[in-house]
C-alpha cells in the first residue's frame, strides 16, 4: 500500500478546493439575491397593472367588450348566496 495515500489533502489541493466552495457560496448568495429581487419586480408589475386595470374598469367609456379585449374581465360570480 502507498503511504501517501492516506495522507491529508495537499496544501495547494485544499486552497483549490475551498476557493471553489467559496466561489459556489458566492453565486448561490448572488442567485439568491437575484431571484429575490426577481419576485419583488414581479409582485410590483402585477400590482400596477391591476391599477391600471381598475382605472380602466372605472372610466366612463369602458365596456365589457374592451375589457375582454385587453383580457381586464374576469370570470362572472357565479355563487349561490341562497
Amino acid at each position: 500500500m502507498n503511504r501517501n495515500s492516506s495522507l491529508p489533502l495537499s496544501r495547494a489541493h485544499h486552497l483549490s478546493m475551498n476557493q471553489k466552495l467559496n466561489a459556489a457560496n458566492s453565486a448561490k448568495a448572488i442567485a439568491q439575491a437575484r431571484f429575490s429581487e426577481k419576485s419583488v419586480a414581479f409582485t410590483d408589475g402585477v400590482a400596477e397593472v391591476r391599477t391600471l386595470a381598475r382605472r380602466i374598469k372605472a372610466h366612463p367609456a369602458y365596456t365589457n367588450a374592451m375589457g375582454e379585449q385587453l383580457g381586464i374581465v374576469g370570470p362572472e360570480d357565479s355563487t349561490d348566496l341562497a
